[in-house]
């Protein structure tokens, strides 16, 4: 299903009737990978340790990264701090949990091989946001060690800057500790390894060890992207309980134009709650991103009437579609019904969202609750919980 497809139309249809100017720019790809780790560290991180920070369990977090960073990020002259630029947002995030929970402690861990030769750094968890400057693979056994049953987020690109074995990848995938997994895929980088295992028996090799099978080799060129991905998430698949969430990489590229690039996020947990922040987050950040494109432009009214219209009307439809779900399956518990539509809608509506349908459902008698708290059924916002019962209308 494609998330951003109201998107995709709304080009097409500017474009028929004229109404608008694109001018593009080009985006390098340190401006996506940047972008990405921004939404992700802005829209879905915090939520993330709040939600682990909520089950009383956990006392620490931390986040793996290993993108790759501009060397402007790794300098500290260039903020007064003492600290390297690239470490100042997750420094910020520690200093707000720590204000909300003093016994909570997160810490980032940067990964960005520099281009001149430094003294080694002792691997070891000090519990700050530290940067390392050597590649991930280097000081993944170290770390992963050290990480013991610590919640932690790996952020890294199973291509670049060599193309990561199957057995460097199983470590994370069968952590029993909490563990999300945000994988970003260059399709230029899938293209180009697809191109060069046709005539290198080494690379067809590694690539086959990745995908545990030999199935790429029948891919035609112009599904040798989606192909890959499909055969990657497969191999995910068996060791996650949820199913992997293949998420398109949205940027602007002119004024009141975003356009998907050639990125796929994808998104492995086996958390509920994790799924529900990235969710949200893909929500929140599809629609600031939209907004903030309009900015400035002429017209910029008109545009975002024409998203608020666009919006109402797909909220209209998820409430006949829960409509029907719920009276054709009979769904008992409202938590299990919103994370089938989720699942089915992953980052295009936010939990708010599905709650307010719900709300207006019972509101509007279409399904009624039996309550197993005293009092709820009393309260318009009340949430039907997993204890509580749903009854639908025929």
């Amino acid at each position: 299903m494609n998330l951003w497809a109201d998107i995709d139309h709304n080009e097409q249809e500017q474009s028929r009737t004229g109404t608008v100017t694109r001018r593009t720019r080009r985006l390098t790809e340190w401006d996506v990978l940047s972008s990405v780790r921004e939404w992700l560290v802005e829209h879905y991180l915090p939520a993330y340790c709040r939600s682990l920070i909520a089950t009383r369990i956990f006392r620490r977090c931390y986040w793996i990264d290993a993108l790759g960073l501009e060397t402007r990020a790794l300098s500290s002259q260039c903020n007064g701090t003492g600290k390297p630029a690239a470490l100042q947002p997750f420094l910020s995030l520690t200093n707000s949990l720590k204000q909300e929970h003093a016994s909570f402690q997160f810490s980032a861990l940067l990964f960005a091989p520099g281009k001149r030769k430094h003294t080694a750094q002792p691997l070891t968890l000090s519990g700050k946001s530290t940067l390392f400057q050597l590649p991930w693979p280097n000081a993944a056994t170290t770390i992963l060690q050290q990480l013991e049953q610590s919640p932690a987020l790996f952020l890294l690109n199973p291509l670049s800057p060599n193309l990561f074995r199957y057995e460097q990848l199983v470590p994370l995938f069968r952590r029993t500790a909490p563990t999300e997994l945000c994988l970003l895929i260059s399709h230029q980088q899938v293209t180009a390894l697809m191109q060069t295992a046709q005539h290198s028996s080494e690379v067809a090799t590694q690539l086959k060890d990745l995908l545990r099978s030999d199935r790429w080799k029948t891919l035609p060129p112009a599904k040798a992207v989606s192909g890959f991905l499909t055969l990657f998430m497969a191999v995910m698949k068996r060791h996650f309980s949820f199913p992997i969430q293949r998420i398109p990489v949205l940027m602007q590229v002119g004024p009141a134009h975003v356009a998907a690039q050639p990125y796929t996020l994808l998104f492995a947990t086996r958390r509920q709650d994790s799924l529900l922040c990235m969710n949200d987050a893909i929500s929140f950040y599809r629609q600031h991103l939209y907004r903030e494109s309009c900015r400035g432009v002429l017209g910029e009214e008109w545009f975002l009437a024409q998203e608020q219209e666009r919006r109402a009307t797909a909220l209209q439809q998820l409430y006949e579609e829960t409509l029907h779900l719920g009276r054709g399956q009979r769904v008992r518990r409202w938590p299990d019904l919103r994370q089938q539509l989720c699942l089915s809608h992953f980052g295009h509506f936010s939990q708010a969202d599905y709650n307010e349908i719900i709300q207006k459902l019972l509101l509007n008698k279409a399904v009624y609750c039996e309550w197993r708290r005293s009092g709820a059924e009393q309260q318009h916002t009340a949430l039907p919980g997993n204890e509580d019962i749903l009854l639908w209308n025929a």
